[in-house]
This record gives structure tokens, C-alpha cells and sequence, in this order.
């Protein structure tokens, strides 16, 4: 409280007002910090895409490189000089179709983590109800999903205009990966573990389930029993 003084010299106590009430705004405040999980699959998919091209790029790259050197080193006819250089060129032309599908999967991405980006930055306190009622949407699409009602929560996501809001690629990723499983075919999910095993390792999802099976890991489809220690060093180490 601050005084002011009047003419007469006295000093009268200035009152202000209020400040208005902070309900609505921390509200609004703690709903967007629940949501810092929608962001994190498309970037990181986004990352893993780069990541994955990067790594295509510096290897094909090397080889190319290599195989310049090897043609300047050699002796080649005329002929062998000019079926070596087309070879290098065929490598390159599928390093190029590598990268555009890749572009192609790291827009997609892009356009995910700008649309969630989107969303979130829109909530106000005069829209709170209809983004409320996006949120309940996308949480039953989500939940569908993990009930394996695959298209119940891709029709809910089509009519609700959310396809970018939610994650239905990685759960058709997945079921793909269950149903090889369930028919007794071990490698999409070996694939899946050899591009997976950075995370893999660090939850050391192997090893507990080798401790469920005696140290051993079993292929259903050719009954092969294979010691965990090697299954990890072939797909995770």
C-alpha cells in the first residue's frame, strides 16, 4: 500500500485494485504442460530420418570416393574404364532415390510437428472447449489404437480432421511387426530390433526377455534357439 499527499500536507493511504484472478490463465498453463508429449514422435522420427540419411550419404559417399581412387590407380582399358564409371553413377542415381524417399518421409514429419505445433499455440480462453474436445478426441484415437481398434480410430481421426494430431503410422507399424509374429515370421521384428538398438539397449528389453526363457531366445518359425548373448551381439550390439 502507498500513501499519497494531499494539499493540507496530511498523507492518505493510495488503494489500488486487485489484480485480476490468474484461475483461467494457470489452467490454461497446466493443460500445455501435459501435452509436451505430442511432439516428441514426429521429431523423433524426424531425427531418426536424418540420422538414417546421413549415415546413407557418408557411406555411399566413401565408396564412391574409393572406387574414383581405384579406377585413377588401375591399369583399365577403355572399355573397363567406362563400365567401372558407370557403375559409380548407377550408385549414385540410388543414393538419389534413397534421399527423395527420405525427403519425402522427413516432410511428412515436418508437417506433423508443425501441425501439433499449430495446435498448441491456438488454445485461448475463448476456445478452450472446442481444443478440449480435439484433446478427448485424440485421446480415444490413442486409446483405440492400444485395443488394436485399427480402424474404428482411423475412421474417429479422419472425421475429426486430426490425422496429424496422432500417432496411427507407429500403431500400424507396429501390428505389422505382431501379425508376422503371430504367423511364425521372426524377421520384421529382428529388423525392427537392428534398427532399434540404441533404445533397445539402454532399456535392456533382451535381456529380460532371455531371463524369462533360461539365457535363451527361441525363433518360432524354425524353432531355432539361440543363445542371448549372440542374438544381442548379431541385432543390438
Amino acid at each position: 500500500m502507498e500513501t499519497e499527499a494531499l494539499a493540507n500536507g496530511d498523507a492518505v493511504p493510495t488503494v489500488h485494485p486487485p489484480n485480476p484472478p490468474a484461475r483461467l490463465n494457470d489452467h490454461l498453463a497446466e493443460s500445455l504442460r501435459l501435452e509436451h508429449q505430442l511432439m516428441r514422435v514426429p521429431f523423433e522420427h524426424l531425427k531418426k530420418s536424418m540420422r538414417t540419411s546421413n549415415r546413407t550419404v557418408e557411406k555411399e559417399m566413401n565408396a564412391v570416393m574409393s572406387g574414383v581412387a581405384e579406377a585413377a590407380q588401375k591399369d583399365m582399358s577403355k572399355e573397363e574404364a567406362v563400365q567401372h564409371l558407370n557403375s559409380l553413377v548407377s550408385r549414385l542415381q540410388g543414393l538419389k532415390r534413397k534421399l527423395d524417399e527420405s525427403n519425402k518421409s522427413e516432410q511428412l514429419q515436418v508437417q506433423r510437428c508443425r501441425a501439433r505445433l499449430d495446435h498448441l499455440t491456438v488454445l485461448r480462453a475463448e476456445n478452450q472447449q472446442e481444443w478440449n474436445n480435439i484433446r478427448v478426441n485424440r485421446i480415444l484415437v490413442d486409446y483405440m489404437l492400444r485395443l488394436s481398434y485399427y480402424d474404428t480410430a482411423m475412421k474417429l481421426a479422419e472425421n475429426s480432421a486430426i490425422q496429424d494430431l496422432v500417432d496411427v503410422n507407429v500403431f500400424m507399424d507396429a501390428k505389422k511387426v505382431v501379425e508376422c509374429l503371430q504367423n511364425r515370421d521372426c524377421a520384421p521384428a529382428l529388423a525392427w530390433c537392428a534398427e532399434n538398438k540404441s533404445k533397445l539397449k539402454k532399456v535392456k528389453a533382451l535381456e529380460e526377455m532371455a531371463k524369462k526363457n533360461n539365457g535363451k531366445v527361441i525363433c518360432p518359425r524354425t524353432s531355432l534357439v539361440c543363445e542371448f548373448k549372440d542374438l544381442s551381439k548379431a541385432y543390438i550390439s
